[in-house]
């Protein structure tokens, strides 16, 4: 579908792409990543044909739509975002344009007459039903449904979709362009940065919807959690090249590791080479007859491309200062009453944050987050009620305009000195250049920089004036993910209190201790870090939407189990410690009448019928236990089969785990596929023999329970 071809594009002097190459497919959600500036959002525009490549051809399939969310703000108008959401796409509009075009030439066509015009109108009616067939193919019909429900999960209340754009913020119409994009899906769906206006509920809702979409998705993101979850592939852009990666940003980032190692070791053995080489060649030189080889030798070295291991780029790295020993409760919210805009946001709203915690303000846009923040900073005044802070604490509140925490005006060294001049600027130095901030870097006026570069500088300033509370409003917005990284490892071993609100998962999922939701219907408050909130949340859903009616039956559920088998079992052995023969499984289904003595007692060494058992009282003991056969044979077909059938793909992945071990251990094997990828495949082979000895293990377990619940013996 779409088709790179050696192309080269340069912006100035840098070379952002060089003689690259890359085919993606029509199916595949490909996540960009790498360092700002090296090229991301230019390879998007001339994926979109918004740039020209300086040199190669970049080539789309025919007829193929492609849908874009810039990073950048959309301009605001007086149209709905309902009437935004509903804007058709490429495909759509023309089909649309093409019955408006024919229903004007059948109500023209009605007032002829004759034969022609009687061929006229049938040609019209088929074309206008070829039309309509085209419609309901692009969902034209289900248009405006699909077109509310994105606006809702991406946290569009009621009534908020038929008022105008103009009054809402750039975030909001941001969300709804992205509505506009999934009602009416392209072929190619083109997203720069699309989380950076969302809250988490908004971009869980986006990461389901999008694992789900079945077109090709481009996304250039700095959130991981949102790439290992959407994208299949990871394609990297790093001085001028592409490198591709199979799976989400974690896979990516082990096979990164791997692959560097690999070429490291490669460039290594090569130099040796040369070395060995060169000694050759300045040895034999002067002998005539070494001449050939060494002339040989000596062409051979100037055709060989050298291997080149990739160093990687400065990094931020830095860690907060330890705060001093402060009272344990840090902040107290007392009897709150907040209203914005005429609307109540807290009612008699009590908060108590204790030293060391780390709290996550969850909940949809509007809801009140970024004031609970700004109430607990003391930057936004209660309409009743009482703040306390405990004795020896300091806050610091980190928004999420950085702009309002810095002096545009003046430079970054001067920002510095503003907040830490009394440590001299040597030291400001150093500390800037722990942000990035290098050499003449410090002397660039805060006006020009970037909002990747306005983050750091503001985080840098919180460490000349470190707080013993930190209150930090979307802190990962505009960092990439090692400047993300480095974040979140300073304030893991941050030993003062944290409260933020974020809308990346992999921070909050790493960071919280405490997760406060904040939305409409008021504050919940869950004392335990994300995954039990998440274990909490589905637990309740599961217990309002299991009704007598809606429960699955005994036999259902245990012929499809819904929930995994814990990760804490044994690892996958050997396929024969496993599976049972067909002599086993038939004795599963069958009930046995054997009884096992107790301990130290004689068995008897005749075992006499019962001597009032009559012919018929027999019969009906063997129709019932025909009838349990029956019964118990019907309830474990489908896990019999299931089971036979699990059975098979676990002998055969451990073929492949097998063949798969064998060529990474043949250095010839490598000449045709590279080390990283061996080592991916064998990694997702055991992955997926684990899954199917689990799935196994399961069956077996179920058919157990089935035929001891029934009186059999379980064999």
């Amino acid at each position: 579908m779409i088709s790179f071809a050696r192309v080269t594009r340069q912006v100035g002097a840098r070379r952002l792409l060089d003689d690259v190459s890359i085919e993606i497919s029509d199916d595949e959600r490909i996540g960009i990543v790498g360092p700002n500036g090296a090229g991301k959002t230019t390879l998007l525009r001339l994926v979109l044909g918004l740039d020209r490549a300086d040199e190669g051809t970049v080539n789309l399939s025919r007829g193929t739509s492609v849908g874009y969310l810039p990073q950048e703000a959309l301009p605001s108008s007086d149209r709905t975002p309902l009437d935004l959401a509903l804007e058709p796409g490429e495909h759509l509009a023309a089909v649309l344009l093409g019955i408006e075009r024919v229903e004007a030439e059948i109500e023209r066509a009605s007032h002829r007459h004759g034969p022609e015009a009687e061929e006229l109108q049938h040609r019209l009616a088929d074309e206008f039903g070829t039309l309509h067939d085209q419609l309901r193919h692009h969902g034209g019909h289900q248009r405006e449904a699909r077109a509310r429900r994105a606006l809702a999960g991406l946290g569009f209340e009621p009534g908020d979709e038929i008022r105008p754009l103009s009054t809402f913020s750039g975030g909001w119409i941001m969300r709804a362009a992205l509505a506009r994009l999934l009602a009416d899906p392209p072929d190619i769906l083109v997203l720069d940065e699309p989380t950076n206006h969302l809250d988490l509920d908004a971009v869980l809702w986006l990461q389901a919807h999008l694992a789900r979409f079945d077109g090709c998705v481009l996304v250039v993101s700095h959130d991981r959690s949102f790439l290992d979850t959407v994208v299949t592939q990871i394609v990297e852009v790093d001085r001028g090249k592409l490198v591709r990666y199979r799976g989400g940003y974690s896979d990516y980032r082990r096979q990164r590791e791997e692959r560097l190692i690999q070429l490291t070791a490669a460039a290594g053995a090569q130099t040796r080479r040369r070395r060995e080489t060169e000694k050759f060649i300045e040895r034999f030189r002067a002998k005539a007859s070494k001449a050939s080889q060494v002339q040989s030798r000596i062409k051979a070295l100037g055709r060989e491309d050298r291997i080149e291991v990739e160093r990687a780029g400065p990094t931020l790295g830095f860690r907060f200062p330890q705060p001093k020993r402060t009272a344990r409760v840090t902040l107290e919210l007392d009897g709150i009453e907040k209203s914005w805009d005429g609307r109540p946001l807290y009612e008699n709203f009590h908060l108590v944050v204790e030293r060391g915690e780390k709290i996550a303000l969850v909940g949809p846009n509007g809801a009140g987050k970024s004031t609970l923040l700004g109430l607990l900073a003391g930057t936004i005044l209660p309409d009743a009620g009482d703040r306390r802070v405990g004795m020896g604490v300091r806050t610091a509140l980190y928004t999420q305009h950085r702009a309002e925490m810095l002096d545009l005006g003046s430079t970054v060294i001067q920002n510095a000195n503003q907040v830490g001049a009394s440590i001299g600027e040597t030291a400001l130095r150093t500390l800037l250049g722990a942000f990035l901030f290098r050499g003449d870097d410090v002397q660039k006026p805060v006006s020009v920089l970037s909002g990747g570069e306005k983050s750091r500088l503001a985080l840098a300033l919180l460490l000349l004036d470190p707080p013993s509370v930190f209150l930090m409003d979307e802190p990962t917005i505009h960092l990439d993910v090692d400047s993300v990284d480095a974040l979140v490892n300073a304030l893991k071993i941050y030993e003062g209190t944290l409260c933020f609100v974020s809308h990346d998962l992999h921070f909050v999922r790493t960071l919280a201790s405490r997760v406060i939701r904040v939305d409409h219907a008021g504050v919940e408050d869950h004392r335990g870090d994300w995954e039990s909130y998440e274990w909490a949340q589905r637990k309740r859903a599961e217990e309002a939407a299991e009704t007598p009616a809606a429960r699955p039956s005994t036999a259902k559920a245990t012929a499809r189990p819904a929930a995994r088998p814990s990760t804490a079992k044994a690892a996958p052995q050997p396929i024969t410690r496993f599976l049972t023969t067909k002599a086993t499984l038939a004795s599963a289904a069958r009930p046995s009448t054997a009884r096992t003595a107790p301990a130290g007692a004689t068995p008897p060494t005749v075992k006499q019928p019962a001597p009032d058992l009559s012919k018929s009282a027999r019969r009906e003991g063997k129709r019932l236990e025909a009838e349990r056969r029956n019964e118990l044979s019907r309830r474990t077909r489908d896990l019999r089969r299931d089971l036979e059938q699990t059975e098979r793909e676990v002998k055969r992945l451990e073929t492949e785990q097998a063949a798969l071990e064998a060529q990474l251990a043949d250095p010839a094997a490598h000449a045709s596929t590279s080390p990283a990828e061996l080592g991916t495949s064998h990694a997702w082979t055991n992955r997926d023999l684990k899954t199917a000895v689990d799935r196994w293990t399961e069956l077996m377990e179920s058919i157990e329970k089935i035929t001891t619940e029934m009186g059999a013996d379980p064999g």
